[in-house]
């Protein structure tokens, strides 16, 4: 049974990402996603951006995972990725309103843009989902040997 509460958060998901692929048009010169660096072209993102909203809205239509442990990773990816794809977006329209920001960034070279990229991922999103994801497995593990207090 789906809830209203993966309803939600698939919904502004979706709005996350359209409003970041939208932003990111209007600063092409100092995009520094990685995919838009290694293909140099726009069409990269969209296509991305699709299969990764088509991949979120298939697993939340079938409504059927694996484990709990699935479950959770599901909830955990879209969760952080609203917070990065919203940062993304904020990052675009920061540029767009302020034209000296979009010509620094677009004078960063390649290596310089990828690099931050990269940094911004693995800290943002690898590390904190890898804590998250050992916490909940020895959660998981541990739990069978744990009594609630409240339990009847």
């Amino acid at each position: 049974m789906r809830n209203n509460f993966f309803f939600s958060i698939v919904c502004v998901f979706i709005i996350v990402n359209i409003i970041d692929l939208i932003t990111a048009y209007f600063i092409l010169p100092g995009e520094a996603n990685l995919l838009y660096l290694l293909t140099g072209t726009y069409w990269s993102l969209i296509i991305v951006k699709i299969f990764v909203i088509s991949l979120i809205l298939y697993v939340y239509y079938k409504n059927v995972l694996p484990s709990r442990f699935w479950h959770f990773t599901f909830v955990y990816i879209v969760l952080i990725s609203i917070i990065l794809t919203g940062i993304g977006a904020y990052s675009n329209i920061t540029a767009m309103n302020n034209p000296e920001v979009l010509e620094q960034a677009s004078k960063m070279s390649v290596q310089e843009k990828s690099e931050g990229y990269g940094i911004f991922i693995l800290f943002l999103y690898v590390v904190p989902y890898m804590l998250s994801a050992v916490s909940f497995k020895l959660f998981e593990h541990n739990e069978k040997t744990v009594r609630y207090e409240n339990d009847g």
